[in-house]
């Protein structure tokens, strides 16, 4: 093969090479754009979590103070919830004013649950209602931040010539640390359950563990590759 050729050859794979990086890249920056739009969806959706759970926090003890489980029966604010079929469901009513519907196998874990409740304490019960609501406003609240730094870490990607920058390392790890907090808080609520009522279990959700190591592990390689891509430019300037 002439040198001629050989130098055509070698354009060839060199322009194809720079071209597969291309469109990689752009598939990158487009998924970056994707995620980065659907965390700003997260954080909003977020928010009203976090309104509606709070107000959840200031109602629930004026409803368990005028709602009473006695004789299979519940009564709220001094009116008794009433059921009547209706074809292959049964409807809820509180003041002849329909407040929901359910079949009739959900019927009967309705009135188990009813049951159940008959003989807790509802002390203990509301305690744990409103421990339940602060954990699950913490948890939203700091789900929030995790969102705001995979929106802040997408967007650099999406912007950026390189994804492999301290800043991104810095979100990753951010992120890491936010998700095993969720995931400590959760564990200390099934503990203090545990302690409310006998025959609730602690759980332990080692997938959610795992899913944090390896953020750990993201951010670490993160870390290396931008060392290993400072050293690249200082060898290349030298």
């Amino acid at each position: 093969m002439s040198t001629e050729k050989k130098s055509t050859v070698e354009k060839k794979k060199t322009n194809d090479k720079l071209k597969l990086e291309k469109n990689k890249q752009e598939r990158l920056k487009t998924l970056s754009k994707i995620i980065y739009i659907l965390a700003r969806i997260g954080k909003i959706l977020s928010i009203i979590a976090i309104v509606g759970l709070l107000l959840c926090v200031v109602l629930t003890p004026v409803v368990v103070k005028n709602i009473k489980f006695e004789d299979q029966t519940v009564t709220m604010f001094g009116n008794e919830l009433k059921y009547e079929t209706n074809g292959n469901q049964v409807d809820l009513y509180i003041d002849n004013v329909i407040v929901g519907s359910m079949t009739s196998d959900e019927k009967v874990g309705f009135d188990m649950i009813i049951s159940k409740l008959e003989d807790t304490d509802m002390t203990k019960s509301f305690a744990f209602i409103e421990l339940a609501l602060i954990a699950g406003s913490a948890i939203m609240f700091i789900f929030y931040f995790i969102l705001r730094y995979v929106d802040m870490l997408f967007v650099n990607i999406s912007e950026k010539d390189t994804p492999f920058t301290e800043e991104n390392s810095d979100y990753i790890n951010k992120i890491a640390y936010l998700s095993l907090v969720t995931v400590l808080i959760s564990f200390v609520t099934d503990i203090v359950s545990s302690l409310f009522f006998k025959d609730s279990m602690v759980s332990f959700n080692l997938s959610r563990v795992i899913y944090v190591l390896i953020l750990y592990i993201i951010a670490y390689i993160f870390e290396y590759a931008c060392i290993l891509q400072k050293e690249s430019k200082k060898n290349i300037y030298e």
